[in-house]
C-alpha cells in the first residue's frame, strides 16, 4: 500500500510494510500514518499506535484511550476539537470492516468487508 504513495522511500516503505496488520488490523496495532512533517516540510510516514491520546497525554486511570470519533460532532467535541483543527494524519488502508448484528440483539455480529471496487 506504501508504495503507492510518491513520497515514500521505497526501501522506507517496504520496510515499513512489513511490520503492519495485513488482514484485520485492531485497536492498538502499529499502522503507517502520512503527517506533514513541519520540519521537512512535507509528507512523511510514521509508525503510530491506533488509538487517541489528548492534549493532557496518556490516561492515568488506566482507561483504555477512544479509538473513534463520530464525524458528525468531531469538530465541536471537547476531547478531539483541538486535534482535528490542527494534527491531521492519513492512514492508507484498502478497505475495512463494519460489524452488523444480524439479529438485532446485539450478540451476533457478522463482519462485512467494505473495499473499493478497483483497489
Amino acid at each position: 500500500m506504501l508504495r503507492h504513495f510518491a513520497f515514500a522511500a521505497p526501501g522506507e516503505a517496504a520496510a515499513m510494510a512489513n511490520g503492519f496488520p495485513r488482514w484485520n488490523g485492531a485497536p492498538s496495532l502499529d499502522y503507517p500514518l502520512a503527517i506533514l512533517d513541519r520540519d521537512l516540510k512535507g509528507p512523511v510516514f510514521i509508525r503510530a499506535n491506533w488509538g487517541f491520546i489528548g492534549r493532557r497525554g496518556p490516561s492515568t486511570t488506566g482507561q483504555r484511550p477512544p479509538i473513534n470519533a463520530r464525524s458528525e460532532t468531531i469538530a465541536t467535541n471537547g476531547l478531539f476539537k483541538f486535534a482535528y483543527q490542527s494534527r491531521r494524519a492519513l492512514m492508507p488502508i484498502d478497505g475495512y470492516f463494519e460489524w452488523n448484528d444480524i439479529f438485532g440483539t446485539g450478540k451476533n455480529k457478522q463482519p462485512c468487508a467494505i473495499a473499493m471496487a478497483d483497489d
